[in-house]
């Protein structure tokens, strides 16, 4: 089984019947940021552990395949706010 290198998280995506009426972030979705759960870390990664939700920038990530599931893979400097 692989994990993440350097300062990179895997994060599982959540999807959007997932999400329940938390506060608005920004009226435009373009600009609207995104969330997860973190699946693993790589080992610089500093203040983000496994298991956390996370709030990351809008398309800062890689969408991967890893043992059949589709997750996205993003730089903790991407990472706006811990849940």
């Amino acid at each position: 089984m692989g994990r993440p290198l350097g300062s990179i998280l895997e994060i599982k995506p959540f999807s959007k019947e997932m999400e329940s009426g938390g506060f608005v972030i920004s009226t435009d979705n373009a600009h609207t940021p995104e969330k997860g759960e973190v699946l693993s870390i790589g080992d610089e990664v500093e203040d983000v552990k496994v298991g956390d939700s996370v709030i990351f920038r809008k398309g800062a990530y890689s969408k991967v395949s890893v043992n059949g599931k589709d997750v996205l893979l993003v730089e903790e400097k991407s990472v706006y706010y811990i849940l």
